[in-house]
């Protein structure tokens, strides 16, 4: 974020320049990567198919070739010689030395004509009565002999059984010396099986079919592979040449993973780990006669290496783009940063205090506009200040004539103010005087009512009966009546006197701020109230009360009215609730009391503050002074009392104390 503000701050010409150096390189590393990933996966499909082409004519030219052999050998098995010697073999006058009769004559023309590596006849008990060949193998027995556990006595036995031409797989054969691949054909005449013919496959000729890396470049190769007993061997190998289907690896290892897909009759493409532990790209396929899978592959690094030289050759056009790009963008922030520079060095000069300075640039792009309104700003704020100077004047003159009404305003509200506060102290104690005189003299007039009692008492036989019950009723119920209501009446203007007098004492005593924990002194203020819950049934509920800092009396007379009348209002038809709980902040602490009582309606709302009001509720004791004294003391302290109700379901009266820094300009409440 630093660095992003710093750059931010730096000169215009230097962040145009990486601006565009970094729009260019971004667009150009985005065409370079789209268009080398394009031309990677064209060039990888293209190989991967060019591979896949390969194999599939390799599979192809094998499988021609096998089904030719096999056609041969058919067309050998038919020939008239091949029954007639088959059909005349006698085992006992067999003998192991080659013979030279007509028809190893012809199966030696058969060999050259059809380019095989060897031709056999092979009588029913196993004899191989001629060989093309003439090797070792000749004039053996394929059932009781050294070769009976040769591929050419398994496909010899197999074609017995089966009646039909078989193939062998591709195996070491001891008499050649080499690979070898045998596919053996019944001879069958008069619906007799005479024997077999059997050819063994010029494993030359595979060989060169598979070994041929044309359009395989320097690391491709074409790789077979045979499956024994979970093990693959490969052959022919062009890194190793020496082996010639000696290298096994193991079926399910990490290496020469392609054959091992092959050699489970899986066809296609992929890239993977050869049998050197090396990345290529192989297309592979199965080869169901002989049972074999044949790999096409080349090592990936040659196969991207034109990739390699494209991304080299692109790095090479973005460089160059780049530094064509960081000079343009030289050349256009100079065009931009020297006017700029300009209209900068009149600005600051304006800004020193030369306001008759104006810019000289002249142009008709942005530039030129800019310094053009600058010309103009600096134009009107020379207007503009020598007009603000004027007024400056007349306002200083205006200001002290305010300054001057404000201090005798400020002196006649104070004088007021005092006025108001012994105005109410004077009222409420001068009128207690006459009020103690009406007390005295009702008591002296009860004390005279007695007397004449006593006195009518003496007389009241010599009256009629109707007046004797007229004297009656005014000295017993009228004038006690009457002494009655102006007991009251004296004793309730007794008690709203003092309330006036406390209300305006409220704001002359001086604070004294200290901690205090507003849990235990709630806890105080309703142990007082103890008589008043248990009678209500009332559940009070503390919440979190915090420690404040101020003038405990005063958080007591807050708390103790808060809580007082939440008691007194509480509803006749239920049990009472009370929870009481603080919120702080930054600014202060407010104090909630909630009750379930009987609520304010709305067209009380804006009585709830006045003094001697109690609303609709008569029936409640007390002189309606609670809230106000509440509302005086948040005022005292820059605080405020606010509250929420509904009629018969409840009220909330939240007091807002400020924070105590407030008190050190209000050393008084």
């Amino acid at each position: 974020m630093r660095r992003f503000i710093r750059f931010s701050s730096s000169p215009i010409r230097y962040r145009v320049v990486a601006a565009l150096f970094v729009v260019v390189f971004l667009s150009a590393i985005s065409i370079s990567y789209f268009t080398f990933k394009q031309f990677e996966s064209s060039m990888i499909h293209q190989a991967v198919e060019h591979m896949a082409d390969i194999r599939n004519n390799r599979i192809h030219d094998i499988r021609t070739s096998i089904q030719k052999s096999i056609r041969d050998n058919e067309r050998f098995s038919t020939l008239p010689a091949v029954i007639k010697d088959l059909s005349n073999h006698n085992p006992a006058e067999y003998s192991e030395t080659v013979s030279n009769s007509p028809i190893h004559n012809a199966i030696d023309q058969q060999g050259e004509y059809y380019d095989l590596h060897d031709l056999f006849i092979i009588s029913t008990n196993g004899n191989i009565i001629h060989s093309m060949g003439n090797e070792v193998d000749a004039r053996t027995n394929l059932l009781s002999g050294p070769y009976k556990e040769t591929q050419l006595a398994k496909v010899f036995r197999q074609a017995m059984q089966m009646l039909q031409p078989q193939i062998s797989t591709v195996a070491y054969y001891e008499p050649s010396s080499e690979a070898a691949l045998f596919i053996a054909t019944p001879v069958i005449h008069d619906n007799k099986i005479l024997g077999v013919t059997a050819v063994q496959i010029n494993w030359e000729e595979l060989h060169d079919t598979l070994t041929s890396i044309t359009g395989l470049g320097e690391s491709g190769e074409v790789v077979a592979g045979i499956l024994k007993q979970d093990k693959a061997y490969l052959a022919p190998l062009r890194h190793m040449p020496s082996a010639e289907l000696d290298l096994e690896v193991t079926m399910g290892s990490s290496l020469a993973g392609p054959i091992q897909y092959a050699l489970q009759g899986d066809v296609g493409s992929a890239f993977d780990k050869d049998y050197r532990d090396i990345d290529v790209a192989a297309a592979w396929g199965y080869i169901p006669e002989l049972q074999m899978g044949i790999v096409v592959k080349m090592d990936t690094e040659e196969l991207l290496e034109p990739v390699e030289q494209m991304k080299s050759i692109t790095l090479i056009i973005v460089a160059g783009i780049l530094l064509i790009a960081v000079f343009i963008a030289y050349l256009l922030a100079r065009s931009i940063t020297a006017p700029l520079a300009r209209l900068t060095d009149s600005t600051l000069r304006y800004a020193e205090g030369d306001i008759s300075v104006r810019s000289t640039f002249r142009s008709g792009d942005e530039i030129g506009q800019l310094a053009t309104a600058f010309n103009v700003m600096a134009d009107h704020l020379e207007e503009y200040n020598r007009e603000i100077r004027t007024k400056n004047l007349a306002l200083i003159k205006a200001g002290e004539v305010l300054e001057q009404k404000v201090c005798e305003r400020t002196a006649t509200l104070a004088a007021a103010n005092e006025e108001i506060k012994s105005f109410a102290y004077i009222v409420s104690h001068d009128l207690r005087s006459p009020l103690v005189n009406m007390k005295g003299f009702t008591g002296e007039l009860e004390y005279t009512l007695k007397e004449i009692s006593e006195l009518t008492e003496r007389i009241e036989e010599k009256l009629e009966q109707r007046d004797r019950k007229t004297m009656h009723r005014l000295i017993q119920e009228d004038i006690p009546e009457s002494f009655s209501f102006i007991s009251t009446s004296v004793a309730k203007m007794d008690h709203m006197l003092t309330a006036i007098l406390t209300l305006s004492r409220l704001g002359r005593r001086e604070l004294h701020i200290e901690s205090i924990d507003l849990k235990p002194l709630c806890d105080e203020i309703l142990a007082t109230l103890t008589h008043q819950i248990k009678q209500t049934g009332t559940t009070v509920e503390l919440n979190t009360l915090p420690v404040i800092d101020n003038d405990r009396i005063v958080i007591e007379q807050i708390m103790n009215n808060l809580i007082g009348n939440a008691i007194k209002y509480l509803a006749l038809d239920r049990a009472g609730n009370i929870s009481i709980n603080a919120e702080s902040d930054d600014n202060g602490i407010t104090i909630n009391v909630t009750d379930n009582g009987r609520g304010i309606s709305e067209e009380e709302n804006d009585k709830v503050f006045q003094i001697f009001r109690r609303g609709k509720h008569q029936d409640v004791q007390g002189e309606g002074m609670g809230l106000a004294y509440v509302q005086t003391l948040a005022r005292a302290q820059n605080g405020s009392i606010t509250f929420e109700s509904e009629e018969n379901v409840g009220s909330t009266f939240s007091v807002f104390l400020p924070l105590n820094s407030n008190f050190s300009n209000k050393p008084e409440v």
